[in-house]
């Protein structure tokens, strides 16, 4: 008699968060351990471990809803200290929605200064392994910022669209003949 979890028979996946978590549900709908095995191709045992854990999964579900990471992840490690890492990834999300850089080594500067804020551990040290792990929990991905928007001084183009208006005026020129120029296009 064949039975879901034959180890010869499985092969060993890992599985996702996302799928620890439907497989919480089930487990929840009284669907039998044997027949989640079979359906996510992993061991009873596999499926018994993550019943045993389920408030873990559930706080690890509740950490990455909250800081924008993916349920797709298969590991997650916590951080060490949880308060540093919520206030320093709060951070990095209101610099990166003004549209400000923030490199690996501001990130590592200010995680000392909220550190020593915050009174966390005296012998923390923001190496490029502990960075690292931090973008990976986050799902921080390295990218360039491009374009000119970010750059724009809004203040003097005010300045300079009364300027323009003035000129209009005093010369008389008409709007067909004022144009704007870059790289990409013609306006």
């Amino acid at each position: 008699m064949e039975t879901g979890c034959d180890k010869e028979k499985v092969k060993r996946t890992s599985l996702s968060i996302k799928d620890k978590l439907k497989i919480i549900e089930q487990i929840k709908a009284s669907e039998s351990a044997t027949n989640l095995a079979v359906k996510f191709k992993v061991t009873r045992q596999a499926i018994n471990r993550i019943k045993r854990s389920e408030s873990k999964i559930l706080a690890t579900k509740n950490v990455l809803t909250n800081c924008d990471g993916s349920l797709t992840k298969k590991k997650y490690k916590a951080a060490e200290d949880s308060l540093l890492d919520r206030k320093l990834y709060e951070w990095f999300k209101q610099r990166r929605s003004m549209g400000l850089v923030v490199t690996g080594v501001i990130l590592k500067k200010k995680a000392l200064q909220f550190n020593n804020r915050l009174g966390g551990k005296e012998n923390f040290v923001a190496s490029d392994g502990w960075l690292t792990c931090f973008k990976l929990r986050h799902g921080i991905k390295e990218k360039v910022i491009h374009g000119e928007k970010l750059s724009a001084n809004v203040v003097g183009s005010e300045i300079f669209k009364e300027k323009m208006k003035n000129l209009r005026e005093v010369t008389g020129i008409d709007l067909k003949y004022i144009y704007n120029c870059d790289e990409t296009a013609l306006y």
